[in-house]
C-alpha cells in the first residue's frame, strides 16, 4: 500500500478536500497524526492537558516575538497581526479552561 491509498473513510475525505502536499508535508502530517493517535488513546484528560499546554506555549511565543518586534521598532501593522493572534490564542485558552471532563 502506498501513501496515496486511504485506510479509512475520513482519510479519503481528507484527501479529497486537501490541496496537494509536498512529500515533506505528507511526512510531517503522518508524524503529527501518529502523535495525535497516541494522545487520543491516552484519554480525554491527557488530550485536554496537551491542548492547554500547547496554547500556553503559543501565547508565550507570540508575546516574545511581539516584545522583540517592539524593541526592534518594527512597523505597527506587523505588530498588529501578532496582537490579534495573541488575543485569539488567549480566547482559545479561556475556552479550554471551561471544559469539564
Amino acid at each position: 500500500m502506498n501513501d496515496n491509498t486511504p485506510d479509512t473513510v475520513q482519510e479519503l475525505v481528507d484527501m479529497q478536500e486537501a490541496p496537494e502536499c509536498t512529500p515533506e508535508q505528507k511526512k510531517h502530517d503522518k508524524k503529527v497524526r501518529k502523535l495525535m493517535d497516541k494522545m487520543i488513546a491516552a484519554g480525554p484528560e491527557v488530550g485536554l492537558d496537551v491542548m492547554k499546554v500547547s496554547m500556553e506555549k503559543m501565547i508565550r511565543f507570540h508575546k516574545a516575538v511581539l516584545q522583540q518586534a517592539l524593541e526592534d521598532g518594527k512597523p505597527q501593522e506587523e505588530m498588529a497581526f501578532w496582537v490579534y493572534d495573541i488575543a485569539r490564542l488567549e480566547t482559545a485558552a479561556e475556552i479550554l479552561d471551561t471544559i469539564k471532563l
